[in-house]
């Protein structure tokens, strides 16, 4: 039979007249032999559908760490937002506008250190119109463009993002100026000794997902309650991420994605008045975030 010759498996033998090599093939090679072809062709197309539909996971590595040498982050207007809330999920916001009256003041500073070199930039603050930050104060670093947020123990150096919650009527070397239509000094006292009182945060971080083979954002939360004869001090020290990727089909490439991955949060609390007398600052709550 003529498709016998689809046979991979058929043997070579030799006939004595005029030296011809022919192959003898058998059914069940022939069939053993579609199978396999079949089989392979299936699994072929198989792999093809599963590339072109992002269905084959990438080879990625990630790491966290700890290192000596320097390490930037990059200031993006959605770094960070903030909100101080009265009570859950209650912005102060939404109470000054009811009441038509101021009960906290937010300032925003930029820090840089590099040895015997540093600087205090303020930083405008403004709503944030990122989609997951509705409600939320952001920061404008169009000021400190030229900047990270950076950190590098060898070379002494390093950079922090400080945001201070005043209440309306606090004055001391940072917040020099009293807005109108303050409240009384016993209602801002009152609103900060809420019990569900405080400064809510959100932080960037961003992490490939292998499977949409996207970077994938999300926000971490955090929340510093506040009292009214306290100066809560709280840092966030930031751990970047490094995610290495090689994806292709025949030919593989190479990305690298770094993104901020969590905060470390450290807290210290001091007596206002205290701070004030010995520091010339006392807000209910500074927040500092670095790069630790």
């Amino acid at each position: 039979m003529s498709f016998l010759k689809y046979d991979l498996f058929s043997s070579k033998f030799y006939m004595n007249v005029g030296g011809q090599q022919i192959r003898k093939g058998t059914v069940f090679g022939m069939l053993l032999s579609i199978l396999i072809v079949g089989l392979a062709s299936t699994y072929f197309i198989y792999i093809l559908y599963q590339y072109f539909t992002n269905g084959i996971e990438p080879n990625y590595r990630e790491q966290s760490f700890i290192t000596q040498q320097k390490i930037d982050i990059e200031l993006k207007n959605n770094l960070v937002g903030f909100r101080f809330e009265y009570d859950v999920n209650k912005s102060i916001q939404q109470l000054e506008a009811e009441k038509n009256k101021k009960y906290m003041v937010f300032i925003a500073l930029f820090f840089y250190f590099d040895n015997d070199f540093y600087q205090n930039i303020q930083l405008d603050i403004f709503e944030c119109t990122d989609e997951n930050l509705i409600g939320f104060y952001c920061l404008d670093y169009s000021k400190v463009s030229n900047y990270t947020l950076t950190l590098s123990t060898i070379d002494n150096i390093q950079s922090q993002i400080q945001v201070f919650s005043y209440g309306c009527l606090d004055l001391d070397q940072l917040k020099t100026t009293i807005p109108d239509n303050c409240a009384t000094q016993s209602e801002i006292d009152a609103i900060a000794n809420g019990i569900n009182a405080g400064q809510r945060m959100k932080f960037y971080t961003s992490q490939y997902n292998v499977t949409s083979q996207k970077t994938q954002i999300n926000y971490r939360n955090s929340f510093v309650y506040s009292i009214a004869s306290q100066y809560i001090l709280s840092t966030y020290s930031a751990q970047k991420q490094i995610t290495s990727i090689k994806e292709g089909f025949f030919v593989q490439s190479q990305s690298k994605f770094t993104s901020p991955i969590q905060y470390n949060l450290q807290n210290q609390v001091f007596d206002r008045q205290q701070a004030l007398t010995n520091i010339g600052e006392g807000p209910f709550i500074q927040i500092s975030v670095d790069n630790g």
